[in-house]
């Protein structure tokens, strides 16, 4: 079994002073797991935040509370405000957490799984479609690779590590988004987490608790 836990950290321009920067150097690397996962092949956890000031704010726990304040409304019987309000509960849960069936179902930004004799072979790649800046170039190890999307590309794409079984990995990226419309931007901090478990039972703060065996970065003036 694979566990992934995706982390996304956003801020704009009005959060580069140096306490936002302060902030943001206390953001942790890992948080604990879902509870009561079921099994499956792979296991997939997204966790997104925005900084708004010195606040690091967790997006989907910020909707929870939302919901729990604007439901009940006035003239509602309360039994369908607390259906209404388990309803978009649960779908903020089926977007937190994914299952697949195979590693080869996960199509994450820049990340590349690929089962291989010792474990999985975990890259980082440089995806134009959906990061944004700076473009990332250097060693392409699919270059030659007609089968390979990345066949002939000039972009970044490297083995980041290669996960042996109960091993645990950490890439950390980051970009900055330019919004078309508008030319607004911001700027993302991207972690993930990478644990390859033999044990069903995987204790839920077994990502916070161990440390990574593999550490990748692709950290850059944005």
């Amino acid at each position: 079994m694979l566990l992934i836990q995706e982390i996304v950290l956003s801020w704009d321009k009005n959060q580069r002073g140096a306490e936002c920067a302060k902030a943001r150097r206390h953001f942790l690397p890992a948080y604990p797991l879902e509870k009561n996962l079921p099994s499956e092949e792979v296991i997939l956890q997204h966790l997104h935040f925005d900084q708004r000031g010195g606040s690091l704010i967790d997006i989907a726990r910020e909707n929870w509370l939302n919901l729990e304040k604007s439901l009940p409304q006035p003239g509602c019987p309360y039994g369908r405000a607390h259906r209404e309000q388990m309803r978009r509960i649960a779908q903020i849960r089926k977007h937190r957490v994914q299952l697949y069936h195979s590693v080869e179902d996960v199509n994450l930004t820049n990340l590349s799984i690929k089962p291989c004799r010792k474990g999985f072979e975990i890259s980082f790649y440089y995806d134009q479609c959906r990061s944004g800046k700076p473009f990332r170039r250097g060693h392409n190890k699919d270059y030659n690779n007609k089968d390979s999307l990345l066949y002939r590309q000039d972009c970044l794409n490297e083995t980041a590590f290669v996960l042996a079984p109960d091993q645990y990995g950490r890439i950390l990226w980051n970009d900055r988004i330019t919004v078309g419309e508008t030319g607004e931007w911001y700027y993302r901090l991207h972690i993930y987490n990478i644990l390859s478990v033999t044990d069903e039972g995987v204790e839920e703060d077994i990502l916070v608790t161990k440390t990574p065996d593999y550490v990748y970065r692709q950290m850059t003036v944005v």
